[in-house]
C-alpha cells in the first residue's frame, strides 16, 4: 500500500509548469555570408524536461554541408580510458576528444541534422557505449516498442546486427557492458543474454540461445567491479564470471552457468524492483516497488552464524521518489542520490550509509538540490553538483574541500584526479581543483552570434566573445567585440523565415532563393505525410453529455485517460514519467481506490491533472442482477463526489465513464441530469486482460502496437493503473515508449477537457 509520509506538503504535486506538448524546432535569426556561409539558430522545445535548447548551425550552400557549432548534452557518456566525452541530442551523436579540445566529431552511426536527417522528436534514440569508446550499442528502429540492436567498432567503422527485436530503452537499463568493455548483457523478451565482443571482431557470432543466461529484465541485472555479472532469478543471486562466459562462447549448446551468490527474503519483481552491488560482493542494495529501499547481507543465510540475528539498514523514501545515482566505496560507504520529477521545491538529495558508524540506518546529508554527483578514482574527494554551484568533498570525513560557482549545470565527471568535467547549459569546461581554474572545451549554447568583421564565425557566451578556428575546429577567445552588420541577402542568395502551414517538426520554413534563377525552396522540409489531418468528421455522440473523441480534421492532438479502478500500483511512476515530459493528462478515480488508499488519492489530487469520476465501486453494469437505472447512477457518481471530497477536500470534474467503458441510454441520461459528460474512448487497449484469457490477452508491446495501428487526431487512450490483474507485464510500465511514440508521430498530448473545447 502507497503511503505519505508526514512530509507531504514538501512533495510539490501542484500544477505541472507545463512546456510544449509536442516537439517542434523554430528557425531563427539567419545571417548570409559573402561567402555563401549562413549562420542560423534552430531553436528546439520539447515536452521531455531536456528537449529546450538552442543549437548554432552553420550551412555552406556551396558545397551544401551543415555543421553545428554549438553541443548540447541532452545525453552523455564519458570514458575515462579513451578520455572522449560522448554526448547526443536530437540533431546527432558527437564525441569530444579531450586530447585536441576541438569541436565534438559527429558519429555517423546516429540520425544527425548534419547530414540531413530531420530533428528528433521526442527523446533522442538511444546508444549504450563501452566503458573504453571503442563501441557503440545502438537501435534501428521498428516500431514504437522494438529494434534491432547492433553494435558499431568505431576503429574499423563496421556495424553487425546482434539481436531483432529487442525492446526499446531510453533509460539504458536493458543493456549494460562489463567494466573491460569485453561483454555485455541485454533484456530480449523477458529473457537475459550476453555476448562477447571478441566473437564480433572475430565476425563469428554465436547463436542467441547459446548466449541466454535466464529469465530477467531491465533491473534484474548488473556488473561488478571485477567483471562479473550479477542476475537476480526469483529470490536468488546468481553470479557468472566473465572468463566464465569466454569459455561458454566456445560451445554450441546452451549450459547451466552462474553460482548463487546469495538469496533474498522475498521473491524479486525485475517490473518494479531494482538493485545495486557493492564492491565486495557481500552485500545488495534494493529498491522495492514502491519506494523502500534497504540493505541484504547476501550471506543472511549462512548457516555457520545459527542464532546470529541480522538487521537491514532501511531508508523508506518520501513517495514519487527513487534512486538516481548509487556511489559505493570499498569500504562499504554508499552514498544514494534520490530524487523525483515531482519535488521541484528541493530536487535531488543525498543519503549516506557507513557500515562504520555505530548508527545502523541511512544518514540525511542535508544537501538539497543536487544534480549530479561523482566519485574520484581513488574514491577520496566526491564533487557535488547543484544548478548553480560544484562543491568537492572529502568522501570519508565529508569536509569541504572545494566550492565554486557555477550556472546551469546538469552533469560532472572525474577527468582524472585533479579536473573534473563540467556539463552545462550554456558551457562545457574543465574545472581545476587545484588552481581552482575553469578552462571552456565547447558550447552547449550561445547568446549571440554572427561574422567578424573579416568574415570570421563569431559567437558571446557569458560576457564574452570567441571566434571559430575553422583549420583546427575550435573556438578561441577575442577582444574583438564587434559583428559584422546580419543580412539576408548577397549576390547569389536570399533568405527570409515563413511560417510552416503544416508544422510536424518545423514551427517555420527558412526558404531560400537564387538570385540568378527562378523558384523558392525551404533549406529544410518537414513531414508533410504525419501532417495530413484525418478526413473524418469531429467527435460523435452528443458533445454536452457524451464525448468520445475529438475533433478528427483539426489539431493533431490526442489524450491520455489513466484508470484508477481498484489499484495505485504505477501511479507514482505515471506521475513522474508525464512530470517528465511535461505534459497533463485525465485521471478516473473509482470510489474502491479512494476508500482503500486515501494518501495516494491526495497525492494525485495535488498532481494538477484532471481528475474525473470512475463511480464509486467496481462493478459489472451489464450484469442482470443489478437494477442499472437512472436514480443508481445519479446516486453512485454522487457519493463518489462525497468520498472524494472527504479524501481529499476537492472536488472531481464533472467527467466520467463506468468501469469498463459500459454505455446505454440511462447512463447518458444520468449523466445529463447532473451536469456530466460521459468520457468514452475511440480505442481499446484491453490492458486490465489476464494473462489466463488466451483470446484477449495481449502484452504491453502488442498493445501498444495496436494503439499505433488505431491512433488518429482526436483519439482517447485508455491507460489501466494498478497491478491487481494477472499480467506479465504492464503498459503503465512502458508508458514512455507510448508518449514518446505518440509525440514522434507528431501527436500534442492534452487531457481531456482541453480535447472538448477543441472540438467544439
Amino acid at each position: 500500500m502507497i503511503t505519505l509520509k508526514k512530509n507531504l506538503h514538501h512533495l510539490l504535486f501542484l500544477t505541472i509548469i507545463m512546456m510544449p506538448l509536442f516537439g517542434e524546432t523554430t528557425f531563427t535569426r539567419p545571417d548570409l555570408n559573402e561567402d555563401n556561409s549562413l549562420l542560423f539558430m534552430a531553436e528546439h522545445r520539447d515536452s521531455y524536461d531536456q528537449g529546450n535548447f538552442r543549437v548554432l548551425v552553420k550551412a555552406s550552400l556551396e558545397t551544401e554541408e551543415t555543421l553545428l557549432l554549438t553541443h548540447y548534452p541532452e545525453k552523455h557518456f564519458y570514458s575515462e580510458e579513451g578520455r572522449e566525452l560522448f554526448l547526443w541530442n536530437r540533431f546527432g551523436l558527437f564525441a569530444f576528444d579531450r586530447t585536441d579540445n576541438s569541436l565534438p566529431e559527429r558519429i555517423e552511426i546516429y540520425p544527425s541534422f548534419e547530414k540531413g536527417d530531420k530533428v528528433q522528436l521526442g527523446k533522442p534514440a538511444p546508444v549504450c557505449i563501452s566503458p573504453d569508446g571503442k563501441y557503440i550499442l545502438y537501435y534501428r528502429e521498428i516500431d514504437w516498442c522494438t529494434g534491432d540492436l547492433l553494435i558499431y567498432d568505431r576503429e574499423k567503422s563496421y556495424s553487425r546486427l546482434i539481436a531483432s527485436p529487442v525492446n526499446l530503452d531510453y533509460d539504458g537499463s536493458s543493456i549494460r557492458w562489463s567494466g573491460d568493455s569485453q561483454f555485455f548483457a541485454y533484456v530480449k523478451g523477458g529473457d537475459l543474454f550476453y555476448f562477447p565482443v571478441q566473437k564480433f571482431l572475430e565476425d563469428r557470432l554465436p547463436s542467441e540461445e547459446t548466449r541466454r543466461l535466464g529469465k530477467g529484465g531491465a533491473g534484474s541485472f548488473k556488473w561488478g567491479d571485477d567483471n562479473t555479472l550479477y542476475f537476480i532469478e526469483g529470490d536468488e543471486v546468481l553470479a557468472v564470471p566473465s572468463d566464465e562466459m569466454f569459455a561458454l562462447s566456445f560451445y554450441d549448446s546452451p549450459l547451466q552457468i552462474g553460482t548463487v551468490a546469495g538469496q533474498l527474503f522475498f521473491d524479486f519483481n525485475p517490473s518494479f524492483d531494482n538493485f545495486w552491488i557493492s564492491p565486495d560482493k557481500r552485500h545488495l542494495l534494493v529498491q522495492r516497488e514502491e519506494g523502500a529501499l534497504f540493505i541484504v547481507n547476501l550471506e543472511f543465510r549462512n548457516y555457520n552464524k545459527l542464532g546470529e540475528i541480522q538487521r537491514f539498514p532501511f531508508l523508506n523514501l518520501p513517495v514519487g521518489m527513487g534512486v538516481k545515482k548509487v556511489l559505493w566505496t570499498d569500504k562499504g560507504r554508499l552514498i544514494v542520490l534520490v530524487g523525483s520529477k515531482l519535488r521541484s521545491d528541493e530536487g535531488n538529495e543525498l543519503y549516506i550509509y557507513d557500515p562504520a558508524s555505530n548508527l545502523d540506518s541511512f544518514q540525511e546529508t542535508n544537501q538539497k538540490r543536487v544534480v549530479d554527483i561523482a566519485m574520484d578514482r581513488d574514491q577520496k574527494r566526491i564533487s557535488i553538483l547543484y544548478p548553480d554551484e560544484l562543491t568537492v568533498r572529502d568522501v570519508d570525513r565529508w569536509t569541504l574541500l572545494r566550492s565554486v560557482g557555477t550556472r546551469g549545470n546538469l552533469a560532472c565527471y572525474w577527468a582524472d584526479d585533479r579536473d573534473i568535467i563540467l556539463l552545462g547549459k550554456e558551457t562545457n569546461s574543465l574545472y581545476n581543483i587545484i588552481t581552482d581554474k575553469k578552462e571552456i572545451l565547447f558550447f552547449s549554447q550561445c547568446d549571440d552570434y554572427g561574422f567578424s568583421l573579416d568574415g570570421k564565425t563569431q559567437i558571446s557566451s557569458g560576457g564574452r566573445n570567441y571566434l571559430l578556428d575553422e583549420a583546427n575546429s575550435r573556438w578561441n577567445e577575442t577582444e574583438d567585440t564587434f559583428f559584422r552588420e546580419s543580412s539576408l541577402f548577397n549576390q547569389d542568395y536570399r533568405f527570409f523565415l515563413t511560417e510552416n502551414n503544416h508544422p510536424v517538426l518545423y514551427s517555420n520554413l527558412l526558404m531560400v532563393r537564387k538570385t540568378s534563377g527562378f523558384g523558392t525552396e525551404p533549406l529544410f522540409t518537414d513531414l508533410e505525410a504525419l501532417s495530413t489531418a484525418t478526413p473524418t468528421a469531429g467527435s460523435s455522440g452528443d458533445s454536452s453529455f457524451f464525448f468520445n473523441n475529438g475533433d478528427r480534421a483539426g489539431r493533431r492532438e490526442v489524450s491520455l485517460v489513466f484508470n484508477l479502478r481498484s489499484g495505485t500500483a504505477g501511479m507514482m511512476d505515471v506521475l513522474n514519467d508525464l512530470a517528465e515530459y511535461g505534459i497533463r493528462a485525465t485521471f478516473f478515480v473509482n470510489g474502491d481506490s479512494i476508500r482503500k488508499y486515501p494518501n495516494a488519492i491526495r497525492a494525485l489530487a495535488l498532481s494538477g491533472h484532471e481528475l474525473g469520476s470512475l463511480f464509486y465501486t467496481v462493478m459489472d453494469m451489464t450484469d442482470r442482477r443489478y437494477n442499472i437505472d437512472k436514480d443508481f447512477i445519479m446516486r453512485g457518481l454522487a457519493r463518489n463526489e462525497d468520498d472524494f471530497f472527504r479524501a481529499t477536500g476537492k472536488e472531481l470534474l464533472p467527467l466520467w465513464h463506468a468501469p469498463w467503458y459500459f454505455v446505454n441510454s440511462e447512463i447518458v441520461a444520468a449523466s445529463q441530469e447532473m451536469n456530466y459528460t460521459y468520457i468514452g474512448r475511440d480505442l481499446e487497449t484491453l490492458d486490465w486482460v489476464d494473462r489466463g484469457d488466451d483470446f484477449l490477452y495481449y502484452d504491453a508491446d502488442e498493445i501498444i502496437r495496436g494503439i499505433r495501428e488505431q491512433v488518429k487526431p482526436g483519439s482517447i487512450i485508455p491507460v489501466t493503473i494498478g497491478s491487481e490483474f494477472d499480467r506479465e507485464d504492464y503498459v503503465f510500465k512502458k508508458l514512455e515508449l507510448l508518449l514518446n511514440g505518440l509525440i514522434k508521430d507528431g501527436y500534442e498530448i492534452v487531457p481531456v477537457g482541453l480535447l472538448m473545447e477543441h472540438a467544439k
